[in-house]
């Protein structure tokens, strides 16, 4: 577990813990953070800092964080770069345009790696995982998973994945997925008119086998080009 203890750019996170697994070759992390991108601080900081305590890596190579939003109901994700700066410092990459919204998520959900460490033989093993009772026409295009004791790596491509009913919740059942593994992941889709602010996403919650959506993924979602996918690092008790 990481406590926050201080930031360059202005947040109150006195209250917020982060989900962690650290080894030798690898940090796990997991958790979010609102952020508000007004006042002096926020304008001053290059890269925005998160002050930990319970860190033991020295520093990292980068790695990517998904930040969100939601503008006049439309919900809206893109990637930012993140890495361990030193053994108490977490940095995270200031994206262009996002500093004029009220406010946005940092989804810090991600592997770092130790500077200049090439090659991970652990991460040679993956596991895989199939879909079930999936509605008509979805089809898992490309899966790359690895589930290990307390957290997971999580990546899913869909094709053809179409709503029949897109003011219902989504809903599908993955096999082989550990009993225990629970968390929220985001489903993510490109659309033309997104294209501004990023990419478009559906807040979907794991438990065990059935992944079930937040909310319903409203009209957009079947207007989205390429294919559908669902990516992240979930740490579960």
């Amino acid at each position: 577990m990481l406590t926050i203890v201080g930031n360059n750019f202005g947040g109150n996170y006195s209250s917020v813990t982060l989900k962690s697994v650290e080894t030798r070759f690898y940090v796990v992390v997991d958790g979010i953070i609102t952020v508000v991108p007004s006042g002096a601080a926020y304008d001053a900081a290059e890269v925005l800092e998160l002050e930990v305590e319970g860190l033991q890596m020295p520093a990292s190579d980068p790695s990517a964080v998904y930040l969100t939003c939601q503008v006049s109901g439309q919900r809206y994700v893109t990637i930012a770069k993140a890495w361990i700066k030193n053994s108490h410092t977490i940095c995270i990459e200031k994206v262009a345009g996002w500093g004029s919204l009220a406010s946005y998520q940092i989804h810090l959900r991600c592997l770092f790696f130790p500077t200049g460490y090439d090659f991970c033989p652990q991460y040679l093993a993956r596991n895989k995982i199939s879909l079930s009772n999936a509605p008509s026409g979805v089809t898992m295009r490309l899966e790359n998973c690895l589930f290990k004791e307390g957290w997971m790596s999580f990546y899913v491509q869909f094709s053809q994945w179409q709503a029949a009913d897109p003011t219902a919740l989504l809903q599908l059942t993955l096999n082989n997925v550990p009993a225990g593994a629970a968390g929220s992941l985001l489903l993510v889709y490109n659309e033309a008119s997104l294209e501004s602010m990023g990419s478009g996403y559906v807040p979907m919650t794991l438990n065990g086998t059935s992944l079930v959506s937040d909310e319903a993924p409203g009209s957009l979602f079947n207007n989205a080009q390429d294919y559908k996918f669902i990516k992240g690092i979930v740490i579960f008790d």
